[in-house]
C-alpha cells in the first residue's frame, strides 16, 4: 500500500512540472519518477555532499577584510569572525560582487548557521548580481578557497563589492567541504551540490517573487513542497537526489 501511495505521488509530480514546459526540469523529472521506496541502496554511492561547510580559515592568509575590497553598503568583518555571523531576518536587497583580482575568487553565502554555501565562482574580471536580504552576511574565498573577508548588507540599497586582493600567504584552506562524489577529496565545491538545500531553494523561490517571475516561482515551489513530503518517505537524502538536484539551474539562469 505504502508502495502504492509512493509511486502514484511520483507520477503526479511528473506531470505537474512537466506542464511547466521548462527543459531544465527535464532531467529532473527522469530522476524523479525513477526512485523507489528500496533506493536506499543509492546510499552506496556515496554521493554525499555537505552544504553545511564549516569553511575554517586557513592560517597562511592574514588580511583586514576592510582592505582586500572597496564597497558601499556593506558591513565588512574579518575571517576570524567565521562560524559566528549568521544569517537573519531582513529586506531584500542586491549585492554586485565584482572581482578586481587577477585569480579566481568564490562567493559564499553564510547560512542561518553559519555555513558556507557556494553561489558563485568568477574570474579575474567578472562580475555578479546577486539577490540577497539585509543581515545576509557573505565570504570572499580566494582561488585556494581561503576566507579574505566576510560582507554583510546594513540597508535595503543596493551594495556594490570590489574584491581587490586575494589576501597574503599561500596557505591551503582547511574548509571541512566535501563533496565526494567521486571518493576523491578535492576540497572544491560545485555550485549544484553546494545550492540544493531546501533553504537555499526558499531564498530562491523569494528573490523570483520580488523579480516578478511567477513561472519559475511557482516551479520551485511545488518543487520543495514534494521534496518536503517525499523526504518524510524516502528520507531527506534520496528525496533531495530526486527533487532538488537540478534546481540550480533554475536559480543560475534567473540570477537567484
Amino acid at each position: 500500500m505504502k508502495k502504492m501511495i509512493l509511486s502514484l505521488s511520483l507520477i503526479i509530480s511528473a506531470v505537474t512540472l512537466s506542464s511547466c514546459g521548462d527543459p531544465a526540469l527535464s532531467n529532473l523529472i527522469n530522476r524523479a519518477t525513477q526512485v523507489k521506496e528500496g533506493s536506499n541502496s543509492t546510499s552506496s554511492s556515496n554521493s554525499s555532499t555537505s552544504s553545511g561547510t564549516s569553511g575554517s580559515v586557513s592560517a597562511g592568509v592574514i588580511i583586514d577584510a576592510s582592505a582586500a575590497a572597496t564597497f558601499s553598503g556593506l558591513k565588512a568583518s574579518n575571517c576570524s569572525e567565521e562560524g559566528t555571523i549568521k544569517s537573519a531576518t531582513g529586506a531584500s536587497t542586491y549585492v554586485m560582487f565584482k572581482n578586481k583580482t587577477e585569480s579566481d575568487i568564490s562567493v559564499y553565502w553564510l547560512n542561518a548557521q553559519g555555513k558556507r554555501q557556494l553561489y558563485k565562482k568568477l574570474s579575474a574580471g567578472q562580475s555578479h548580481n546577486q539577490q540577497t536580504f539585509v543581515t545576509h552576511p557573505w565570504l570572499i574565498a580566494n582561488a585556494q578557497d581561503a576566507c579574505v573577508g566576510i560582507y554583510t548588507p546594513e540597508s535595503a540599497s543596493n551594495s556594490t563589492l570590489d574584491v581587490t586582493s586575494q589576501g597574503s600567504g599561500s596557505g591551503s584552506t582547511s574548509s571541512s567541504t566535501s563533496s565526494s562524489t567521486s571518493g576523491s577529496a578535492s576540497g572544491s565545491v560545485s555550485v549544484g551540490a553546494a545550492a540544493a538545500t531546501p533553504e537555499r531553494v526558499q531564498q530562491a523561490i523569494t528573490c523570483l517573487k520580488a523579480k516578478g517571475d511567477t513561472s519559475n516561482a511557482q516551479t520551485l515551489t511545488g518543487l520543495l513542497n514534494i521534496y518536503t513530503s517525499m523526504s518524510k518517505v524516502l528520507g531527506a537524502e534520496v528525496a533531495a537526489k530526486a527533487y532538488l538536484t537540478n534546481t540550480p539551474a533554475i536559480m543560475e539562469k534567473t540570477g537567484c
